[in-house]
């Protein structure tokens, strides 16, 4: 995971095969130097004219998405029938948001789901 909004987060950055840019413009500029020769990037925002040059051994590709309400009732039949099992390893109250984004950012413990106050579960 990378600040985006910090730009010394991402001049330190090292090089990687491959980043998926949500973001575009300035950002998409700052991040397509960061990526191997041969390596990919895929974005779905803005490309800016001039970012291609700046990296011209890298593929661009632009990513889309298409709803898709058939695979959206196969995902929740398949969690129904628990052929798809999300492995929640702590759950959290929302309150201790922060202490999570931290258990987060070390990884290995399965998905963390935050508890609304008069939440249950």
């Amino acid at each position: 995971m990378l600040a985006i909004d910090d730009d010394e987060a991402i001049e330190k950055f090292r090089l990687v095969d491959a980043i998926a840019d949500t973001v575009g413009g300035d950002v998409a500029t700052k991040l397509i130097v960061k990526i191997k020769q041969g390596g990919s990037f895929g974005y779905t925002a803005v490309l800016p004219e001039s970012a291609a040059a700046l990296n011209p051994a890298v593929k661009i590709a632009r990513v889309l998405a298409q709803p898709d309400p058939s695979k959206v009732r196969e995902f929740c039949d398949d969690e129904h029938d628990g052929k798809f099992v999300l492995p929640i390893g702590r759950r959290i109250a929302l309150h201790d948001a922060a202490e999570a984004h931290v258990l987060g950012e070390k990884g290995g413990i399965g998905k963390i789901l935050l508890l609304m106050p008069d939440s249950s579960d």
